[in-house]
Formats: structure tokens, sequence, C-alpha cells
């Protein structure tokens, strides 16, 4: 069970945010608003990974896909935040000046 969560969340992931699937998510994006969302937001796409791989892999549904949900959104959130300190400590005195 555990590896199929590890599964789920990375493939999660890879996904939502990796550049791999960049032009697909915009594509999806332009042509439908509900999936273009649901293609984009970690914890929505992991609910339906996580159901996907518990359907297919024949193990418990459901708190593979919550899990999986849960989790996806705290990585890609914690992630994020890296990301924008990382932008904010390297550009702070910048911003500091143009306000």
């Amino acid at each position: 069970m555990f590896y199929h969560f590890i599964v789920s969340i990375g493939t999660t992931i890879i996904i939502t945010q990796s550049f791999l699937f960049e032009e697909i998510r915009n594509r999806i994006s332009s042509n439908s608003n509900f999936f273009g969302e649901l293609i984009n937001c970690p914890m929505c796409l992991g609910l339906w990974v996580g159901l996907f791989y518990g359907l297919f892999y024949n193990c418990e549904i459901l708190p593979l896909a919550l899990g999986s949900s849960l989790f996806s959104w705290l990585i890609s959130a914690i992630g994020n935040l890296i990301v924008v300190m990382g932008y904010y400590y390297d550009n702070g005195d910048e911003i500091e000046q143009e306000k």
C-alpha cells in the first residue's frame, strides 16, 4: 500500500507541475475549464489518480485516493513556498526598492 501511495503522489506531481506535461495541460486548459482546473490542481487530480491506482492495483481505494490528494497538495504547497521564498531572498532588495 505504501508504494502505491508514493507512486500515486509522484504521478500527480509530475502531471500537475512538470515541464513534460506543460503543453498537454495548456491544451486541456484552453479547451475545457473543468478539465483544465482538474489537471492543474494537485489536490483534485491526486484524488482521481489515487482512485485509479486503487482500482487498478486492487488495494484500499478510499484511503489511497484521499491520502494521495492530501499529500500531493501538501508537497505542492511546500515546493511552491520554497520557490517563492528563494525568489524573495534572491530579489528581496529589488522588491523593497520598487515600493
